[in-house]
Formats: structure tokens, C-alpha cells, sequence
């Protein structure tokens, strides 16, 4: 009895063990079999990536050949532009040098212009001066010879001494020949009283004004002063024995005289007009101081002197060339 009791209850023991396995068995497939269901859905899932990848790269690569037709066709017409560019530098060196030829023959045009000549409008019509540049200023090189202002209005001339002080008791403007002769206007051009000079409607032509003192300082300084300046201002003539006026300075001053009711020291002196100021002086001259060298000849130097004078006073004219006019 006792083995048979014994059998059974190994019997039973076994059968709970086979239970108890196969339950575990079971839990166990079961899980594989959720393992595997998740694998798959991760497994179709990254198909599914794939696939998006693959349409994705298609779709890339078709851009990428897009791209890199339009850069060739850029790199071509980059090229094209290459060419084009370096025929157009070529064209503009061309035109540079001949820029360049054409602006050193115009600089020595105006290098020659400046030197010697200007055209000058005056009444509507171009007329050429003579002028002259010293330092940084360019002067006329000659003595003024106009009967008019720049608006055109005409300045009367005074024929006669009756005509020149009338007009200075009315304030008026006026001009005359040295000795009232048209040939010494050929040669010095004309003498203008004081308040020609001075009118508002402007003796000078446009681009052109009176120098006032400090101009005329300007010019002697830059001439060595007053002791060098006037002999390197003055005109040699002839009709000045042994004067010392060298006229290197190229200003052509000419011993034209002056007039206040009677004509004085024509070959003797050259007197010209400044624009009238309230602290400046109105007027320079050039004239001749006589001295003796001590054993044969008697010279005459030039002096530059700067004075006030009335405005019935007749005095030559330069003009000055207005700043920043070339």
C-alpha cells in the first residue's frame, strides 16, 4: 500500500511539473509570438522608410542632374562673359591710351592757352587776349581796351579835359586815350577813371574781375618785391634809355602815363588800378627812380609802389582771372 502511495504522488508531482512547464512553454510562445508581431511592424515599417528613402533619392538624384545641367550652363555662359569681359578690357585700354594721348594734347593745349592766350566774351562775341600766368594767378597781358561793361551798357569816352572832370563831378563813369589819340590806345589800350572801375555793372568781362591791393601784393611778392618786381614786370620798349625792366615775368607792363585834367609821364611810369576797398590801397605804379652808377650811366630802376588816388585820376587797367576759371 505504501508504494502505491508513493507512485501516486510522484505520479501527481510529475504532472504538475509537465503543467507548470507547459504553461510556461506557453507564456513563452506567446511572447516570441508578440516579439515576432513587433519585428514584423518594425520590419514594414523601415520597408516603408526604404521605400519613402528610395522614391526620396530618386527624386534627389534627378534634382542633383538638374543642378548640375544648369551649373554647366552657367559655367558656359561664365565663360562666354570670360571672353567677353577680356575683349571689352582690351577695347577700354585702347580707349584708355587714346584718352590718355587725347588728355596730354589737350594739357598742352591749355598749357598754351593759359600761357598766351584766352577768349573772352564781350558783347556776345569771342575775342582773344593775351594773357599771362605767374605763380598761381592769371593776369592779362595786355592793357584793358573796352568801352563797355558786362551787361553790355557802353562807358562814355571823355574827349576833351571839359568832358573827363564833368564827368568826375557826376560820378560817372568815363574812359580816354592818352592824349585823347587813338594810336596810343593801339599801344596802351585805354585809361579809366576811378568810377568805371568801380561800377557795379563791372568793367570786367565774366570770368575775369579787378585785382584789388592784395592781388597785386601777391604778385610782387611772388616777383622777389618791390625792388625786383616792377624791372621784372616792365616791358623793355626803347623808349626808356637804360632802364633795367627785364619783363621776364612775361606781365608786358608798358609806361602808358596817366591823366588827371592834363597827360603826365607817358614812357615814364605805368600805373594801374585795384579794386577799391575800405583798407586797402586803390592803386600800384610802376615807375622809373633815376640814379647814377657812380662812373658813366645814369639808370633807372623800377619800383613798384602802391598808393589811394581820386577817382578823377586815369589810370591802365589789368584784369585778374576769377578763382577756379582755367
Amino acid at each position: 500500500m505504501a508504494c502505491a502511495q508513493n507512485k501516486k504522488e510522484q505520479i501527481e508531482l510529475l504532472q504538475f511539473r509537465t503543467d507548470s512547464l507547459s504553461s510556461l512553454l506557453i507564456q513563452e510562445r506567446n511572447s516570441s509570438n508578440q516579439r515576432i508581431q513587433d519585428l514584423t511592424t518594425k520590419v514594414s515599417t523601415a520597408e516603408s522608410k526604404i521605400a519613402t528613402l528610395n522614391v526620396n533619392m530618386a527624386d534627389l538624384k534627378k534634382e542633383l542632374a538638374r543642378a548640375d545641367q544648369e551649373l554647366q550652363t552657367i559655367k558656359k555662359e561664365l565663360g562666354e562673359r570670360s571672353n567677353e569681359i577680356t575683349q571689352l578690357n582690351e577695347r577700354i585700354k585702347l580707349k584708355s591710351d587714346s584718352l590718355s594721348v587725347m588728355t596730354s594734347e589737350l594739357k598742352k593745349l591749355k598749357t598754351a592757352l593759359s600761357a598766351y592766350a584766352s577768349l573772352v566774351k564781350i558783347k556776345g562775341e569771342f575775342v582773344e587776349w593775351k594773357t599771362v600766368k605767374i605763380g598761381s594767378q592769371i593776369w592779362m597781358g595786355e592793357n584793358l581796351n573796352i568801352a563797355i561793361f558786362r551787361n553790355g551798357d557802353k562807358i562814355p569816352e571823355a574827349k576833351t579835359a571839359e568832358e573827363w572832370q564833368k564827368a568826375n563831378d557826376n560820378k560817372q563813369p568815363a574812359w580816354c586815350y592818352y592824349n585823347n589819340d587813338p594810336k596810343n590806345g593801339e599801344k596802351y589800350g585805354k585809361l579809366y577813371n576811378g568810377y568805371a572801375v568801380n561800377d557795379k555793372r563791372g568793367l570786367a568781362p565774366e570770368g575775369w574781375r579787378i585785382p584789388t591791393d592784395w592781388d597785386w601784393q601777391l604778385l610782387e611778392a611772388e616777383l622777389g618785391g618791390y625792388m625786383e618786381a616792377g624791372n621784372k614786370m616792365m616791358k623793355t620798349t626803347g623808349d626808356a634809355e637804360l632802364h633795367k625792366g627785364t619783363n621776364i615775368s612775361g606781365f608786358d607792363a608798358l609806361p602808358a602815363g596817366y591823366r588827371v585834367n592834363l597827360f603826365e609821364r607817358v614812357n615814364e611810369q605805368a600805373s594801374y588800378w585795384a579794386k577799391k576797398t575800405s583798407r586797402e590801397f586803390n592803386a600800384v605804379e610802376l615807375g622809373f627812380t633815376t640814379y647814377t652808377d657812380g662812373v658813366y650811366k645814369t639808370i633807372k630802376e623800377v619800383v613798384l609802389s602802391h598808393g589811394n588816388y581820386m577817382p578823377i585820376v586815369g589810370f591802365s587797367v589789368r584784369l585778374i582771372r576769377e578763382a577756379g576759371v582755367e
